[in-house]
């Protein structure tokens, strides 16, 4: 949980703001989220088994397509 809190939330929070904040961010952070949650198969992918480390990754990626207009 600390692991989130000091990088994880962050990223969320930053995803939230650089679409105008708001409902209109929250749905931008929502998609992300159910995107991420689909795809989630520890078992298939041994990368994946450190939730924490998947989601900051994950975040961090989706992050830098939203400030490259990718999305």
């Amino acid at each position: 949980m600390l692991f989130l809190a000091r990088h994880v939330y962050p990223l969320y929070d930053q995803m939230v703001q650089l679409k105008g904040g708001g409902v209109a961010g929250q749905h931008y952070l929502e998609d992300h989220l159910h995107y991420v949650a689909k795809r989630y198969t520890p078992n298939a992918d041994k990368r994946k088994r450190n939730v924490g480390r998947y989601l900051e990754v994950a975040a961090d990626g989706y992050l830098k397509r939203m400030k490259n207009g990718q999305i």
